[in-house]
Protein backbone atom coordinates (compact mmCIF):
# COMPACT_ATOMS: atom_id res chain seq x y z
CA UNK A 1 0.00 0.00 0.00
CA UNK A 2 1.53 3.30 -1.02
CA UNK A 3 1.63 6.27 1.30
CA UNK A 4 -1.05 8.87 0.68
CA UNK A 5 0.23 12.19 -0.59
CA UNK A 6 -0.81 15.40 1.11
CA UNK A 7 -2.92 17.52 -1.24
CA UNK A 8 -1.11 20.66 -2.48
CA UNK A 9 -3.61 22.97 -0.79
CA UNK A 10 -2.39 21.77 2.61
CA UNK A 11 1.24 22.35 1.65
CA UNK A 12 0.69 25.97 0.77
CA UNK A 13 2.73 27.69 -1.90
CA UNK A 14 6.28 26.47 -2.37
CA UNK A 15 9.14 28.39 -3.88
CA UNK A 16 10.59 27.08 -7.17
CA UNK A 17 13.97 26.47 -5.46
CA UNK A 18 12.32 24.27 -2.87
CA UNK A 19 10.44 22.31 -5.53
CA UNK A 20 13.62 21.78 -7.53
CA UNK A 21 15.55 20.70 -4.44
CA UNK A 22 12.78 18.32 -3.42
CA UNK A 23 12.71 16.75 -6.90
CA UNK A 24 16.51 16.42 -6.93
CA UNK A 25 16.49 14.70 -3.54
CA UNK A 26 13.78 12.28 -4.69
CA UNK A 27 15.79 11.45 -7.85
CA UNK A 28 18.93 10.87 -5.78
CA UNK A 29 17.12 8.39 -3.55
CA UNK A 30 15.42 8.37 -0.18
CA UNK A 31 17.45 9.93 2.59
CA UNK A 32 20.06 11.38 0.23
CA UNK A 33 20.55 15.14 0.04
CA UNK A 34 23.73 15.15 -2.07
CA UNK A 35 21.95 16.38 -5.20
CA UNK A 36 20.85 19.52 -3.36
CA UNK A 37 23.82 20.28 -1.14
CA UNK A 38 26.40 20.15 -3.94
CA UNK A 39 25.02 23.33 -5.55
CA UNK A 40 26.60 26.38 -3.99
CA UNK A 41 27.02 30.05 -4.83
CA UNK A 42 29.00 32.56 -2.81
CA UNK A 43 28.57 36.25 -3.62
CA UNK A 44 31.54 38.24 -2.38
CA UNK A 45 31.75 42.03 -2.18
CA UNK A 46 35.18 43.16 -3.40
CA UNK A 47 37.30 46.18 -2.47
CA UNK A 48 36.17 47.81 -5.70
CA UNK A 49 32.90 49.75 -5.51
CA UNK A 50 29.92 48.16 -7.27
CA UNK A 51 31.81 44.90 -7.99
CA UNK A 52 30.58 41.50 -6.83
CA UNK A 53 32.52 38.23 -7.31
CA UNK A 54 30.48 35.08 -7.95
CA UNK A 55 32.03 31.82 -6.75
CA UNK A 56 30.49 28.42 -7.47
CA UNK A 57 27.39 27.64 -9.54
CA UNK A 58 24.57 29.88 -10.74
CA UNK A 59 21.48 27.77 -11.39
CA UNK A 60 17.82 27.37 -10.45
CA UNK A 61 18.63 26.68 -6.83
CA UNK A 62 21.09 29.56 -6.34
CA UNK A 63 19.71 32.28 -8.65
CA UNK A 64 17.49 33.71 -5.90
CA UNK A 65 20.58 34.61 -3.90
CA UNK A 66 22.00 36.60 -6.82
CA UNK A 67 18.66 38.33 -7.40
CA UNK A 68 18.65 39.43 -3.76
CA UNK A 69 22.27 40.63 -3.93
CA UNK A 70 21.48 42.64 -7.06
CA UNK A 71 18.44 44.23 -5.37
CA UNK A 72 20.54 45.02 -2.30
CA UNK A 73 23.21 46.65 -4.50
CA UNK A 74 20.62 49.24 -5.55
CA UNK A 75 20.40 51.24 -8.74
CA UNK A 76 23.33 51.88 -11.02
CA UNK A 77 25.84 50.05 -13.15
CA UNK A 78 27.44 46.97 -11.69
CA UNK A 79 30.35 44.64 -12.41
CA UNK A 80 30.13 40.91 -11.76
CA UNK A 81 33.45 39.07 -11.59
CA UNK A 82 32.76 35.62 -13.05
CA UNK A 83 36.33 34.29 -12.91
CA UNK A 84 35.41 31.78 -10.17
CA UNK A 85 31.94 30.89 -11.47
CA UNK A 86 32.14 27.25 -12.60
CA UNK A 87 28.60 26.69 -13.93
CA UNK A 88 25.66 28.73 -15.16
CA UNK A 89 22.37 27.55 -16.64
CA UNK A 90 19.45 29.37 -18.26
CA UNK A 91 18.22 30.66 -14.89
CA UNK A 92 21.52 32.46 -14.44
CA UNK A 93 21.12 34.03 -17.88
CA UNK A 94 17.59 35.09 -16.91
CA UNK A 95 18.86 36.87 -13.77
CA UNK A 96 21.62 38.65 -15.71
CA UNK A 97 19.22 39.79 -18.45
CA UNK A 98 16.70 41.05 -15.89
CA UNK A 99 19.44 42.99 -14.10
CA UNK A 100 20.65 44.51 -17.37
CA UNK A 101 17.12 45.46 -18.45
CA UNK A 102 16.63 47.28 -15.15
CA UNK A 103 19.51 49.67 -15.81
CA UNK A 104 19.04 53.30 -16.79
CA UNK A 105 20.55 54.85 -19.91
CA UNK A 106 24.33 55.03 -19.68
CA UNK A 107 24.56 52.31 -17.04
CA UNK A 108 26.06 48.93 -17.84
CA UNK A 109 26.22 45.45 -16.38
CA UNK A 110 29.82 44.31 -16.87
CA UNK A 111 30.53 40.57 -16.76
CA UNK A 112 34.23 40.34 -15.98
CA UNK A 113 36.50 37.36 -16.73
CA UNK A 114 34.04 34.63 -17.71
CA UNK A 115 35.91 31.42 -18.47
CA UNK A 116 35.31 27.88 -19.67
CA UNK A 117 31.72 26.67 -19.66
CA UNK A 118 30.37 29.97 -18.29
CA UNK A 119 31.94 31.91 -21.15
CA UNK A 120 30.44 29.43 -23.63
CA UNK A 121 26.96 29.79 -22.10
CA UNK A 122 27.21 33.58 -22.38
CA UNK A 123 28.31 33.28 -26.02
CA UNK A 124 25.48 30.89 -26.91
CA UNK A 125 22.96 33.19 -25.19
CA UNK A 126 24.21 36.06 -27.35
CA UNK A 127 25.53 38.15 -24.48
CA UNK A 128 29.02 38.22 -25.99
CA UNK A 129 27.65 40.05 -29.05
CA UNK A 130 25.06 42.05 -27.14
CA UNK A 131 21.34 41.42 -27.07
CA UNK A 132 18.99 43.99 -28.56
CA UNK A 133 17.88 46.44 -25.88
CA UNK A 134 20.10 45.00 -23.14
CA UNK A 135 23.25 46.71 -21.92
CA UNK A 136 25.80 44.01 -21.01
CA UNK A 137 29.52 44.13 -21.59
CA UNK A 138 31.81 41.11 -21.40
CA UNK A 139 35.14 42.30 -20.05
CA UNK A 140 38.45 40.45 -19.88
CA UNK A 141 37.23 37.17 -21.25
CA UNK A 142 39.69 34.36 -20.88
CA UNK A 143 40.16 31.37 -23.12
CA UNK A 144 38.59 28.12 -21.99
CA UNK A 145 41.03 25.69 -20.38
CA UNK A 146 42.56 23.12 -22.73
Amino acid sequence: MSAARIPPRKWGLRRPEALQAHAAIERAGAGSTSAYTETKLDIVATDEPRVLRLVGELDLITCGRLEKALRDAGAGGLTLDLSELKFMDSMGIRVLLAAAKGLSDGEMLVLRHPAGEVKRVLEVAGLAQGVLGVRVKLDGSTSPPR
